[in-house]
């Protein structure tokens, strides 16, 4: 056989797409289609709060899905109240602490939530992010 010259190295240079984030925590509307030099603006999505964070693509971005250079903003989420009626089966006691009402066993757990469904990716919708 005849030798043949194989070339390799070079990749084309792409625009940049959303990161894979928690939907019900991450705006990532504006960061749908970077071009290569811009940036867009990734902020918390209510109830969470927190500081809107600027991400990159860079200029020589050759990677479409991992390309966007981004420090995702802190997100709080606000303390929970206590419901304005218990569900059945659960007591307030004087000191704040729940417990199971009488006829019921269990340990009560107080657990804060704003979504029943977790959802990854990078939509520009995030997914309905039901309270609990």
């Amino acid at each position: 056989g005849t030798p043949a010259l194989l070339l390799t190295g070079c990749r084309p240079l792409v625009d940049c797409m959303a990161p894979m984030v928690d939907l019900c925590q991450f705006d990532v509307s504006l960061c749908q289609q970077v071009n290569r030099g811009s940036s867009c603006s990734i902020s918390c999505r209510l109830p969470y709060t927190g500081v809107t964070k600027t991400a990159t693509c860079p200029m020589n971005n050759t990677d479409a899905l991992q390309g966007l250079q981004v420090d995702l903003p802190s997100c709080s989420f606000p303390t929970c109240p206590d419901p304005a009626q218990l569900p059945l089966g659960y007591v307030l006691h004087p000191n704040g602490s729940y417990a199971c009402d009488r006829d019921y066993i269990g340990t009560a757990l107080r657990r804060c939530s704003a979504f029943s469904d977790r959802a990854l990716g990078n939509a520009a919708q995030g997914p309905e992010c039901y309270t609990e």
